[in-house]
């Protein structure tokens, strides 16, 4: 799924109050959202995918197999750790969400 067709669905999505219910397969949706996470577009991961996956953990939308799933993807290379370490490449990390999940609750 493309940034674009993501933000037109998540925005759906926000329009309805984030109601999971909406949606015919959120844990899919996530891991398209987590491919997203570091989009340098604010809608698209401040308003629309920080907020839908805090809002779907918090109403325990996900199973803990699949929220360990999604800790996991969002702490790998391609995420959280995306080119660090890299010579001569300005990083851009992905914003919060992948070490949010770290945080006890």
């Amino acid at each position: 799924m493309n940034a674009t067709e993501l933000k037109e669905q998540l925005q759906l999505i926000q329009s309805k109050n984030f109601a999971a219910d909406e949606v015919e397969h959120p844990y899919e949706l996530a891991l398209h959202m987590l491919q997203h996470m570091g989009s340098t577009d604010p809608v698209l991961r401040d308003e629309l995918i920080y907020v839908t996956f805090a809002t779907w953990i918090g109403q325990g939308i996900f199973s803990a197999e699949q929220l360990r799933v999604l800790l996991h993807k969002a702490m790998d290379d391609q995420h959280l750790f995306y080119g660090i370490g890299e010579n001569g490449r300005t990083v851009y990390l992905p914003g919060p969400f992948p070490s949010c999940c770290c945080l006890p609750s």
